[in-house]
């Protein structure tokens, strides 16, 4: 009895395992949605497929049920086919290319073991143009930067690779075009060489039209200037009077000459100090003496200094037309009364 049991367990195993496999490798047809893309550059030609296409395709397979499977998963990454590839020609100009041919050569597929009965749309149209290779020298754009001598770019020349026709638009003179990027130059640096990344850019005409440089940055090695800045400023003016006259004396300036035009160059954190709302702006000074006092009016040289009394720093070049200011002075009542 026991061994009947055993026996029937045994063929019911052996039943459903056999009924497992046949269903498993039982033919089937389904239709796939698939994204095949021909891929410019690897076999050195251009791929411009026709605008309407958008790269998606239906495609009918026919294999068993585990094929099936395997081939979903091989579609699950877009397919990508260059010229040269079986089904895609290797030839310039328009071309028609077989959607059905190339994925039935494609090796992911054959390999999942369906067979590719067809595909929607059946065929697409490409133009192929020969891709072409030259060097090209590199100017660097320092932007903001000033450099004192020669400017040195590693590697001097680089390769631009680009469809027949646009090389050859672009002349003998055709340069590649880098942009430094952004730094600071510290003042301690000045004078000394320096070495900044810059990010080379696609020629305007070859811009969106897939062109490639190699390398896409170069190394570019200078000796850094001072970086200066103009300005030019309302810089109020200020009297001086002797310590024994201040309090004294009311003296005015003519409307027109209560300010004065100065024109400051140099480093930017200096000119922006010594602006009118910097840390120490500058002033136009002038000194009245007491016997020029008692006249009443005249006239008396103008000299810059700065708010807080400090001297100009020596990095901040200063220009003025102003030499001199007219003045009238009044005794105050307070000092007429005092008077002896």
């Amino acid at each position: 009895m026991r061994d009947r049991i055993s026996t029937i367990i045994l063929v019911t195993l052996i039943s459903i395992v056999v009924w497992l496999y046949a269903e498993a490798e039982s033919r089937d047809t389904v239709e796939l949605p698939a994204v095949i893309r021909f891929v410019s550059g690897v076999s050195g030609y251009h791929v411009a497929v026709q605008s309407d296409w958008n790269s998606r395709a239906t495609v009918e397979f026919q294999g068993s049920r585990t094929a099936l499977l395997r081939a979903r998963e091989v579609l699950d990454i877009a397919r990508e086919f260059s010229p040269g590839d079986a089904g895609v020609p290797l030839a310039e100009g328009e071309q028609s290319i077989n959607l059905l041919a190339v994925l039935q050569a494609d090796a992911a597929l054959r390999e999942a073991g369906v067979t590719v009965l067809s595909s929607r749309p059946l065929t697409v149209l490409a133009t192929l143009e020969e891709l072409e290779t030259i060097e090209l020298p590199v100017v660097v754009d320092l932007g903001e930067v000033s450099a004192a001598g020669d400017v040195e770019v590693l590697p001097a020349t680089v390769q631009l690779t680009a469809r027949r026709s646009l090389i050859q638009s672009l002349g003998d003179n055709a340069q590649i075009r880098g942009l430094l990027e952004p730094i600071e130059v510290p003042a301690a640096a000045i004078g000394s060489a320096v070495t900044a990344r810059a990010d080379l850019a696609t020629p305007h005409p070859l811009r969106g039209s897939g062109a490639r440089i190699e390398p896409r940055s170069v190394e570019v090695t200078f000796v850094p200037e001072a970086q200066l800045t103009t300005a030019t400023i309302n810089a109020p003016v200020w009297v001086r009077l002797p310590p024994t006259e201040v309090g004294r004396w009311q003296v005015n300036l003519a409307d027109t000459e209560r300010f004065v035009s100065v024109t400051l160059t140099g480093p930017p954190a200096a000119v922006e100090r010594h602006s009118p709302g910097g840390g120490d702006p500058i002033v136009a000074m002038v000194s009245v003496a007491g016997d020029a006092l008692r006249a009443g009016s005249g006239r008396a040289p103008v000299w810059l200094s700065t708010r807080s009394g400090a001297p100009i720093g020596d990095e901040i070049d200063t220009e003025f037309d102003a030499t001199e200011v007219s003045w009238t002075a009044t005794a105050k009542p307070e000092a007429v009364e005092a008077a002896p």
